[in-house]
């Protein structure tokens, strides 16, 4: 983008150690305790015109986990977990590239006081698995809650003297991330194989986390805050059906539904103001054909061909415009799509 130069040199290197232990106490129980001790080693500088900024960090990890399994039937299996999880307080590629907004660029930092965000995981589930000829019946019922620890937050955006515009990147208070999810699969020997799947969750911050604020007393524009995480739905669900018509062709026919979401929206460029919008749902139909067309004895040429979002299922609400915000997309990744080609393969 010409007026602007940016130069970011970030290295990141790491050690760690890994180490588990199972016990069967008795025949049906079978429990996994085990952990990781990761060192985290950070350098990294940003060089924004003539804002510099700098992230050096030295960071230790534990990482425990336990597992548990119960086989309380021949085709019930009953599980139960704990595991942590963390993610270093660095930038990724996604926070490296340049966002416009009004024509200007945006980057993100990292608060000076960034510390590392971590996630206390439980679930149970219920495993139901069955084989009777060449029917597979395949059936998991699991709830699910996740604690988060300082998660990262996006806020704050200002204007540095060189005309950039930058957003923090800043622990928050903490949040929160259960539901149910529901998986079950059918297989009627190779011809027809149905996946379906689904998930309720609530997602939400412990506090309410603040996205704008005015920055005059003057400003009569209230405060935008929200307890729900955004870029986060509250259902997913997802089918597939597949079928082995012939030896050479195949069918596959599937979907993925992603419900409503909260997503930030600027729409004053002048001062950043923002705004939550609550989007609509989507249904991605994709359709997959596929022809082997053998032509010797060891290679196969395998055709394939299909679309992707049958239904054009798609954001019709991109910002336009020099005042647009880039960062404004949500949904599906493409509109109706078709594709085809070809690949060589060996038998």
């Amino acid at each position: 983008m010409p007026g602007y130069e940016r130069t970011i040199d970030q290295q990141v290197g790491t050690w760690g150690t890994f180490a588990q232990v199972e016990w069967q106490p008795v025949k049906r129980l079978t429990v996994l305790a085990g952990g990781r001790l990761d060192q985290l080693f950070i350098n990294g500088q940003y060089d924004l015109a003539a804002d510099n900024f700098t992230n050096d960090r030295n960071l230790t990890v534990l990482v425990p986990r336990l597992n548990a399994m119960y086989q309380l039937t021949e085709r019930i299996k009953l599980r139960a977990a704990f595991a942590q999880g963390y993610r270093a307080p660095q930038a990724f590629d996604e926070d490296l590239h340049i966002e416009t907004v009004g024509g200007a660029a945006r980057f993100i930092r990292l608060d000076p006081d960034l510390t590392t965000e971590r996630s206390n995981s439980y679930t149970v589930s219920a495993n139901y698995t069955q084989t009777t000829g060449r029917i597979q019946t395949d059936i998991v019922v699991e709830g699910f809650y996740t604690q988060l620890q300082n998660p990262f937050i996006l806020s704050n955006q200002t204007e540095l003297p060189s005309g950039v515009a930058v957003i923090t990147k800043r622990n928050g208070a903490g949040a929160q991330v259960s539901g149910l999810n529901v998986e079950a699969n059918l297989a009627l020997g190779s011809t027809w194989i149905f996946q379906l799947g689904g998930t309720l969750q609530t997602a939400t911050y412990d506090e309410t986390e603040v996205i704008w604020e005015p920055e005059t007393p003057s400003d009569e524009r209230p405060v935008v805050a929200t307890d729900r995480i955004v870029r986060t739905p509250n259902t997913y669900g997802f089918y597939s059906i597949t079928w082995n018509g012939t030896e050479r062709f195949s069918t596959i026919l599937s979907g993925i539904y992603t419900g409503s979401m909260v997503v930030p929206h600027i729409i004053d460029p002048t001062d950043e103001y923002t705004i939550l919008e609550e989007t609509p749902a989507f249904f991605e139909q994709n359709l997959k054909l596929t022809y082997d067309l053998p032509i010797a004895e060891e290679y196969v040429v395998q055709l394939f061909g299909g679309v992707q979002n049958l239904f054009n299922s798609f954001q019709d609400n991109f910002d336009v415009g020099p005042d647009r915000d880039a960062g404004f997309v949500f949904g599906p990744s493409r509109p109706r799509t078709f594709y085809g080609g070809l690949k060589l393969r060996w038998r």
